[in-house]
């Protein structure tokens, strides 16, 4: 199976409230993305980010970067809380929610969002589980 996947990932994101996207994670057993963390990032997110990171590995042989700068190439898979990424509040709103999260693509960027660090874990483990078949 790791030969399959090694050639090219290929995320088709359907999720509730979202349009599908197609993002290429990995191509040729070559990263294709980056693991985008904030430089204030919590041991949880950063155990988040790490958790994506090796299951990428486990699945195709290819391990991508984590870091707290994008490098403007290639899919960018960001792990944050609206405190980190003003831009992210609108999608938890006013929801009393403490642990609400929301995995939604735009344009060659997945969000794997949460309204805080434990949620960002949270919303790292849905995409992996019910977008790439992970369990």
């Amino acid at each position: 199976m790791k030969c399959l996947l090694g050639i090219l990932v290929l995320a088709t994101i359907l999720l509730p409230n979202t349009v599908s996207a197609e993002l290429v994670l990995v191509e040729n057993g070559e990263p294709r993305c980056q693991i985008i963390i904030s430089p204030d990032a919590t041991p949880v997110e950063r155990y988040a980010a790490k958790e994506l990171q090796q299951a990428l590995a486990k699945a195709t042989g290819a391990r991508p970067e984590i870091s707290v700068a994008s490098s403007g190439s290639g899919t960018q898979i960001v792990l944050a809380t609206p405190d980190q990424r003003p831009e992210l509040a609108a999608r938890f709103g006013n929801s009393g929610n403490r642990d609400a999260i929301s995995v939604f693509a735009k344009k060659d960027t997945l969000y794997l969002a949460g309204k805080n660090p434990r949620s960002v874990l949270y919303s790292t483990y849905r995409f992996l589980e019910e977008s790439l078949g992970f369990r």
